[in-house]
């Protein structure tokens, strides 16, 4: 009865596992040039070329573009794997097991270096920006920073645990 139950929980923790991903496609950034991205690059160039001369507009443009495409890259790379993570342990595979930890950590990681970069005025900073932020978008604040950092700490924790990690083959 109890292999039963431990089973039914891992394929839960699976599919919450893969809503948690998805969750994610809503904060990619915008695949396409958008209006207000011209603008911001035009005002932007006029900053840029004060401090880096002879720069024209149209390689500004490609940097700015590049960058957002590796970022968008990123992202799907990083929402596939979770999800595939997620896939895997519905499905008892050692490799979604350890592919849900590795990301996890990394996740964790990067939100405890981005944490550390800005450490001396961390608690300024913090201030600012969630006092800031929980006004225009406290569905993004609690996601990425309350329910997604628990997240990946209990399944570090839930998918380390001896009983669970035998399950898997």
């Amino acid at each position: 009865m109890a292999d039963i139950s431990s089973r039914k929980a891992i394929r839960i923790f699976g599919l919450c596992t893969v809503i948690l991903w998805f969750s994610y496609v809503v904060y990619f950034p915008p695949f396409v040039q958008t209006p207000n991205m011209k603008g911001l690059i035009d005002e932007g160039y006029q900053m840029y070329n004060l401090m880096n001369p002879g720069v024209s507009k149209q390689q500004l443009e490609k940097r700015l573009l590049f960058s957002l495409y590796f970022a968008y890259a990123k992202a799907i790379i990083m929402v596939l794997a979770g999800v595939i993570a997620g896939s895997l342990i519905y499905k008892y595979k050692r490799f979604g097991r350890i592919l849900a930890i590795t990301l996890g950590i990394i996740m964790l990681g990067g939100r405890a270096f981005a944490l550390l970069k800005a450490y001396p005025d961390i608690i300024e900073r913090l201030r600012i920006i969630y006092v800031f932020l929980l006004s225009h978008a406290p569905l993004q604040i609690i996601h990425k920073d309350i329910i997604a950092p628990v997240f990946f700490i209990f399944s570090i924790v839930y998918l380390c645990k001896k009983s669970v990690a035998q399950k898997f083959t």
